[in-house]
């Protein structure tokens, strides 16, 4: 699955990056926002990072540090920072479910349809993950939820299919696939394929997901891709 890797590069970069062998690392992890900013204006160089680094704000979205993350985003560290992956903080809060960071990162004008470099968007990446109350929230922002990763696999798809082995290996609790699904349905088009030729129909019964199935034949879902009515 797409996500499989993240752990260890998060491990690797942490490691490789002395910007996170320091005290700012351990007191962003811990949502120590007294620390971090005493920190900060000793070395102001500490918030800064390279690109295609692991930055304070991922590990802020990763954790849920949300008083740390208006902090790094008022010193106007760069909220669309982009890791080796071409993961936006957005995109790791999305992973993590972490509500209240996806809509703080909102709010302050994160960009909501960001592409890593399997094409995924955090709409996606939260699909992925049955992050159900996180995928409202991005729809509300307007996610494209039509748009298609590198796979050709449109949010829907990742709802239907999800990354099972992240969700145990990061003990994110999953919320409701039907729930997921039928948000989704009212904006995808249930017969799309991805890249491969398959359908989401096909996908469904493979895993045997009989309800999710049901709801897609409901929708009108067929084997073969039929494009949607025009607008």
């Amino acid at each position: 699955m797409i996500f499989q890797h993240r752990l260890l590069l998060i491990a690797s970069l942490l490691a490789a990056q002395g910007l996170y062998a320091g005290e700012i690392q351990d007191a962003v992890k811990q949502g120590d926002v007294a620390k971090v900013k005493s920190l900060a204006e000793a070395d102001p160089k500490l918030l800064q990072s390279e690109p295609g680094s692991w930055t304070l704000l991922h590990e802020a979205a990763r954790n849920g540090r949300k008083e740390v993350a208006e902090f790094l985003i008022a010193s106007k560290v760069n909220i669309d920072a982009k890791d080796k992956d071409a993961w936006t903080p957005l995109h790791v809060a999305a992973q993590w479910g972490q509500k209240d960071m996806v809509k703080l990162l909102l709010d302050k004008d994160a960009r909501v349809n960001a592409h890593a470099k399997d094409g995924t968007t955090p709409l996606h990446v939260a699909c992925s993950m049955l992050q159900t109350e996180v995928a409202a929230l991005l729809i509300a922002a307007r996610a494209d939820v039509s748009g298609k990763d590198d796979s050709g696999k449109i949010a829907l798809f990742h709802a239907v299919q999800p990354d099972q082995k992240s969700i145990t290996d990061l003990g994110v609790k999953p919320g409701n696939q039907k729930e997921l699904v039928v948000m989704l349905l009212k904006k995808s088009n249930p017969s799309t394929m991805d890249a491969s030729g398959k359908s989401l129909l096909k996908v469904a019964e493979e895993a045997g997901l009989t309800e999710i199935l049901a709801l897609l034949k409901q929708a009108g879902g067929k084997e073969e891709e039929i494009p949607p009515p025009a607008q």
